[in-house]
């Protein structure tokens, strides 16, 4: 504010010592118009209620559109084509002073899965998200962070794909998918630019004991746990917890498959005493 009361002043004092009358008044109008809007600005800023895809919003005159909303932030592409991220009542304001939304902003907001989510393999998981704009149908891919930093992402395998732009989609988790740094990613399907992600999420694939009904014989896997890696020569610990008058176990080796069946390599030891560990040598 103090910037533009003395940029108010140094126009005036230009204007009465080098300008004629109505460059004067020209250079004394635009300075006002600025103090103006800077006065009015709180009223505004963008507050948690205007929120919604394609809102138009204004930032020292640069017009943009919301085309992510995340809790207290929001994304918003700008006019000269860069994106940045805001915290909302703070330095982005409403366009005009009014709640505006551009219908042809194309744009996509994951809503579920959220950061932290827990599900276990095998179990139903419910992607949701919202749009704006023209977009038919939406890809679905399953992404996994592969180093510390967030932005080095694997694509993992193929959700579905052309899926009708209805807002949600119950997802069976595959048996062979696991792993604490998952991400579901939403895009349109005819422009891979229009996108956006879930939070990091986790998917186990051994269930605890507790969940399975009173009676159910079961067995559940311990270790090796997900993403340990066991090289050749290795003696590899293999453990298991079972319940319900389980006597002898057989052991596979299984090469996982984004396929409906996973793909048996090696039995590893047939009708073994359940005593809920094996050693394994890995062969070299």
């Amino acid at each position: 504010m103090a910037d533009l009361w003395l940029d108010f002043i140094t126009s005036f004092a230009l204007a009465t010592t080098e300008y004629s009358l109505s460059q004067a008044l020209g250079h004394l109008r635009s300075a006002a118009r600025r103090l103006v809007r800077q006065w009015r600005r709180p009223a505004f800023l963008v507050r948690r209620e205007h929120v919604q895809l394609g809102l138009l919003v204004e930032r020292h005159g640069l017009r943009g559109q919301i085309v992510r909303c995340d809790g207290d932030h929001v994304k918003v592409r700008w006019a000269d084509e860069t994106v940045t991220f805001h915290q909302i009542g703070h330095d982005i304001c409403l366009l005009d002073g009014e709640v505006k939304v551009d219908s042809n902003v194309k744009a996509l907001n994951v809503l579920n899965p959220v950061e932290e989510d827990s599900i276990f393999a095998r179990d139903t998981m419910t992607i949701a998200w919202e749009s704006n704009g023209d977009i038919p149908t939406v890809d679905l891919l399953l992404y996994e962070r592969c180093t510390d930093s967030e932005e080095d992402l694997l694509e993992v395998m193929t959700i579905a794909l052309a899926v009708p732009n209805s807002g949600s989609y119950s997802w069976t988790v595959p048996s062979c998918v696991s792993g604490h740094n998952l991400k579901v990613c939403v895009q349109d399907s005819d422009c891979e630019y229009v996108s956006d992600q879930s939070g990091f999420f986790h998917v186990q694939n051994n269930r605890p004991l507790c969940d399975i009904g009173p009676g159910d014989p079961a067995i559940l896997f311990a270790e090796p746990r997900p993403n340990e890696v066991c090289r050749p020569g290795d003696d590899c610990v293999i453990r298991w917890a079972t319940k319900g008058g389980v006597e002898r176990v057989n052991i596979h080796l299984i090469q996982a498959s984004h396929a409906e069946d996973d793909v048996l390599v090696e039995t590893l030891i047939r009708h073994a005493k359940n005593v809920g560990k094996f050693l394994w040598r890995v062969p070299p």
